[in-house]
C-alpha cells in the first residue's frame, strides 16, 4: 500500500504556506522599484488579484509533480492577455516570486523545483513580438 501522493502543496507547508508566498509577493511588487511596471499592470485595490492567485496556486500546487492541465495554462493565459507582458515584466515578476519563495520555502531543492516551474509558467505568459521571432 502506497501513501498519499506527495505534491508541492504538501511540500511546502501546505495553503497556509501559499497564503504567506502571495502576500509576499505582493509585498515585494509594491516595494520594488523593478517592480513597478508588474504593479501598474493591477487594479488599484489587489485583495481579489491576491485571492485569486491564492487559490491558482494551492490548484497548481496541488497537482502531483510531472501533471499539469493545458485548459489550466490557457485559461491563465487569457486572464494576462490584455496586459503586456514581456521578458522585462516576467523577470520582475519572477524577482518578486523569488524573493517570496525565499522568504517562505525552507527547502532549497523544492524552491529551487518551484522557481523553475514557474518562469516556465510566466514565461508562457509573454505576449510580446520578441516572444514569437
Amino acid at each position: 500500500m502506497t501513501g498519499p501522493t506527495m505534491t508541492y502543496l504538501n511540500k511546502i507547508g501546505g495553503a497556509q504556506a501559499v497564503d504567506r508566498i502571495i502576500e509576499e509577493f505582493f509585498k515585494r511588487m509594491e516595494a520594488l522599484p523593478e517592480a513597478r511596471s508588474v504593479r501598474d499592470l493591477h487594479q488599484e485595490d489587489l485583495a481579489k488579484t491576491k485571492g485569486v492567485m491564492k487559490r491558482y496556486f494551492s490548484e497548481w500546487l496541488n497537482r502531483p509533480a510531472g501533471i499539469s492541465t493545458p485548459h489550466g495554462q490557457t485559461g491563465l493565459a487569457s486572464r494576462h492577455a490584455t496586459m503586456p507582458i514581456g521578458a522585462s515584466e516576467r523577470d520582475a515578476w519572477m524577482q518578486c516570486m523569488r524573493e517570496a519563495l525565499r522568504a517562505v520555502v525552507t527547502d532549497e531543492k523544492v524552491r529551487s523545483e518551484l522557481e523553475d516551474r514557474l518562469y516556465q509558467l510566466a514565461d508562457q505568459l509573454r505576449n510580446d513580438e520578441e516572444k514569437y521571432q
